[in-house]
């Protein structure tokens, strides 16, 4: 694979694995703001979406990205990947156990 580090230009700051986790969760971002039909002018609930996106891009969802990647699978794919097996159940899941607690 061809190393898509920045190191030399950038002083070691940016690395591949950045710009791999940048790219994936910013195309994950895209895809819930589809499925939740969230508008771009909606700054709040936006500011949200990343933020959840943000603590759900975990370094073991990163594992799975960066095989994934290695694998010749596009970042878009991946994306769309993580949202449907593990992002879309996460969310389900604390639905059921608010769902839960409101009883």
């Amino acid at each position: 694979m061809k190393d898509l580090s920045y190191k030399h230009m950038f002083k070691g700051k940016i690395s591949h694995e950045d710009a791999l986790k940048e790219r994936v969760k910013s195309d994950l971002i895209s895809i819930i703001m589809e499925e939740e039909g969230v508008s771009e002018k909606s700054f709040s609930s936006v500011d949200k979406i990343i933020s959840d996106v943000d603590k759900f891009y975990t370094e073991e969802i990163f594992k799975i990205s960066n095989e994934m990647y290695n694998q010749g699978k596009r970042t878009n794919y991946i994306a769309e990947f993580l949202y449907d097996e593990y992002y879309k159940s996460n969310i389900s899941e604390s639905i059921v156990t608010f769902s839960n607690f409101k009883k």
